[in-house]
């Protein structure tokens, strides 16, 4: 049984309208988890409706950026656009970098 409040599951079942690049839920499923080998990680944000923002991002290094946090993805449950809700991941997830030392040249 899914969980009702799953915002990927809602994505891939057309409940959150989306370009799809995957209509397989077991084929995105195993895409996912091979990006998370590479150091795909996932974070979200929810209140007391459920899960309103999703990220993926990845922490990566670079010779002409040093290290920085890359977003790969950003998706918001369309009743909860325009509410700030994924600006506040992205401060979350800009400050979690920072604290964490990336986006700092050594």
């Amino acid at each position: 049984m899914q969980d009702p409040d799953c915002i990927f599951c809602k994505i891939v079942n057309g409940a959150i309208p989306s370009r799809k690049v995957f209509e397989d839920e077991e084929i995105f499923v195993e895409q996912v988890e091979r990006q998370r080998r590479d150091g795909y990680r996932m974070a979200f944000l929810e209140d007391g409706k459920g899960v309103r923002a999703v990220a993926g991002y990845r922490l990566l290094e670079s010779l002409f950026s040093g290290s920085f946090c890359y977003v790969d993805d950003l998706v918001t449950d369309a009743t909860g656009r325009s509410l700030g809700y994924g600006g506040a991941l992205l401060d979350w997830r800009a400050a979690a970098a920072r604290e964490a030392g990336w986006g700092t040249r050594s």
